[in-house]
């Protein structure tokens, strides 16, 4: 995918906002983060649905390119981003939609047999049919891993995943990528975390601060040229513009961004230290 898309597609996570900056919460994974991507955001705007297809469609070009072959697409019924523009994506690139269930009312075998799977055919599923899964985000990628449980029942085969944010989270010492990719998937995203931490739509999280190598990706990515960050300026360049033009009295020149650029990095490196010395605190504390 070309730098000009990657950019534009930023601005609309961004401008929506389907990215939100909260306190720490707890995911439908069971997994505590800072950051909330809500697909939905996008998908239910006649202005942005057409941008989310379109991420879509690049994701599975990737995966043509790959060399698997599908014949259906597979939403998830309770991810309501995705599925608000299931019939553009069935429409654009002319593949049956099969819906999935990964809970049902009760656990008997008329529940799991009749509502699990829903599709325009009865049976929904053959044992040739090759299918995509798609979805908005990965965490630790339970509910993909029970979806693929599912469709592979009654002998059908889920070559890949599609999704907007892999969050990378991990389960077991696992990322969500790696359980997927060990049932025989392959997991395509548009974006991950790591991205969007490095470029600034992201709030780093007690674990990420924790990290030695924080510094060196922060610093990495304000050095980033303009074609690797796609914001045609460096990050602390671009994030001092916006803090700037918020300002209503600010002049956007070179010695308010310098001003900005300061403030941004002794932040980043105070908030670092902090987490460290408490961590060291508690060690000490502990012995």
């Amino acid at each position: 995918m070309s730098v000009n898309t990657k950019k534009k597609n930023y601005e609309v996570l961004v401008k929506r906002p389907a990215i939100m900056n909260k306190n720490e919460f707890v995911y439908t994974a069971g997994y505590t983060g800072y950051d909330f991507f809500d697909l939905s955001k996008l998908t239910l705007s006649p202005k942005t649905s057409g941008d989310v297809v379109e991420m879509y469609v690049e994701l599975l070009e990737e995966a043509k390119r790959e060399g698997l072959k599908f014949n259906k697409l597979a939403f998830i019924e309770r991810t309501i981003g995705p599925m608000t523009i299931a019939s553009q994506l069935s429409s654009r690139e002319n593949l049956e939609i099969v819906v999935i269930r990964t809970k049902v009312p009760c656990s008997c075998q008329l529940c799991k047999r009749k509502l699990r799977i829903k599709g325009s055919v009865e049976p929904p599923l053959f044992n040739d049919d090759r299918v995509v899964i798609v979805t908005d985000v990965v965490t630790t990628g339970g509910t993909v891993l029970d979806a693929i449980n599912i469709i592979e029942e009654p002998g059908a085969k889920v070559v890949a995943v599609v999704a907007i944010l892999d969050r990378k989270a991990k389960d077991k010492g696992k990322t969500g990528k790696e359980r997927i990719e060990e049932k025989g998937a392959k997991l395509f995203s548009y974006y991950t975390r790591d991205e969007l931490l490095t470029l600034g739509f992201a709030m780093p999280s007690e674990e990420d601060l924790r990290q030695k190598d924080l510094l060196l990706e922060l610093s990495k990515a304000i050095c980033l040229s303009e074609e690797e960050t796609g914001l045609g300026k460096s990050l602390f360049d671009y994030l001092a513009e916006k803090i700037l033009k918020n300002k209503k009295d600010a002049e956007i020149n070179e010695e308010n961004k310098r001003y900005i650029r300061n403030m941004l990095t002794s932040m980043t490196v105070s908030t670092r230290l902090s987490v460290l010395q408490s961590t060291e605190l508690a060690e000490v504390k502990e012995k």
